[in-house]
């Protein structure tokens, strides 16, 4: 039996007044309808301490008391069983939808449309939301173009451009890829072209997610020292966040950040609960590689969370993963373009899964 859901796109382009000050500066986008997505700056991290722990990850360390690091027993695989929640390679009729003949005052709806027919999934538009569900999974999405000034459709492609093109794809074969770019800033900073899936009650709090990702072959080049980019994060409403990060250190090398702390719009004072850095595992640039994240929030001190890149682990963090609220996650920016290199920032997409735990054919975690 196959069972089809649909699932909507959320394309949000953020361009805000930013605080010139870099260190998790919180801004405010205004908003959004029916949530309040606030937008922050990473931490700076390049001269925070690090420890060397297996497999010789640096990690980075600015943690609560009762916090553990666990690199796992990577020899041990479960025979897991996960349920698959969407699956799309961006073939068959899957576009992304023209801009509306109107856009609001500070926002834009932009969506993909159409039905994969290599995965059996479809991409769905509904008058005001996206919804993608099944037995044990809802979530709805909508397309905002959030602007600090009045935008309009036409202006709207002055600052970012998305589509499904054709692309020569990980496996030397040409087959479509979801494409986006971000062409502007306002005021020098913030402009941002994030896919975001909201879901419903704490389905969000445990959930594996992985795409295969092309990264700009001038990434390097357009980033200057302790510069950065993100293609990946969640928050709750106010109380969390979980950040992935691409860091150009001061030897110009790209290396691999990842935190966890409260710059989802806080109401209380700045705070990082844990961070990863990794100089070992090369970032991808110009090239195809496989990203795999999960995260479980449901565990209390043993909650978890990880990422792979071509397999290959980039940390492992165990310990709390609730904030002062104990919010569940409310949005996920699954493919976020976002950073404050120079522009264009563009990238591509393909072979987009979510899964309720790990598959069986996920890296050894």
């Amino acid at each position: 039996m196959r069972l089809e859901i649909s699932i909507g796109l959320f394309f949000t382009l953020l361009i805000l007044n930013c605080d010139e000050d870099k260190n998790i500066s919180t801004l405010h986008s205004g908003d959004m309808g029916r949530r309040d997505m606030r937008r922050d700056l990473p931490s700076q991290n390049e001269d925070a301490p690090n420890v060397d722990i297996q497999s010789d990850i640096r990690v980075d360390i600015r943690v609560q008391e009762d916090l553990t690091v666990d690199t796992g027993d990577m020899s041990q695989r479960p025979e897991e069983t996960a349920t698959l929640y969407f699956s799309s390679g961006f073939e068959g009729t899957v576009r992304v939808s023209d801009p509306p003949p109107q856009c609001g005052q500070t926002s834009c709806d932009l969506h993909l449309l159409g039905d994969d027919d290599s995965t059996g999934f479809s991409f769905g538009n509904g008058m005001f939301k996206d919804a993608i569900t099944t037995s044990t999974f809802s979530a709805d999405a909508f397309v905002n173009a959030i602007t600090s000034v009045p935008i309009s459709p036409v202006a709207l492609h002055d600052y970012m451009d998305v589509r499904v093109e054709t692309k020569v794809g990980s496996s030397g074969a040409t087959n479509k890829a979801f494409y986006s770019s971000l062409k502007k800033k306002d005021v020098d900073c913030c402009s941002q072209v994030p896919y975001t899936l909201y879901p419903e009650g704490n389905s969000g709090d445990k959930m594996y997610v992985t795409y295969k990702i092309y990264l700009q072959p001038d990434l390097n080049e357009k980033m200057g020292s302790n510069d950065w980019r993100t293609f990946f994060e969640w928050k709750t409403p106010g109380d969390y966040r979980l950040a992935f990060y691409i860091y150009r250190g001061q030897d110009g090398e790209p290396y691999w950040h990842v935190h966890g702390d409260n710059g989802g719009g806080s109401s209380t004072a700045d705070a990082e609960y844990w961070s990863f850095n990794n100089k070992d595992i090369p970032v991808p640039i110009g090239r195809w590689a496989k990203f795999e994240i999960f995260w479980d929030r449901t565990k209390g001190d043993q909650s978890r969370s990880w990422a792979a890149i071509d397999g290959k682990q980039l940390y492992n963090y165990i310990g709390p993963m609730m904030g002062v609220d104990s919010s569940p996650v409310s949005f996920l920016l699954l493919f976020q373009n976002y950073g404050n290199q120079t522009l264009p920032s563009y990238q591509w997409i393909d072979d987009f899964e979510i899964w309720d735990d790990f598959p069986l054919d996920a890296a050894s975690h």
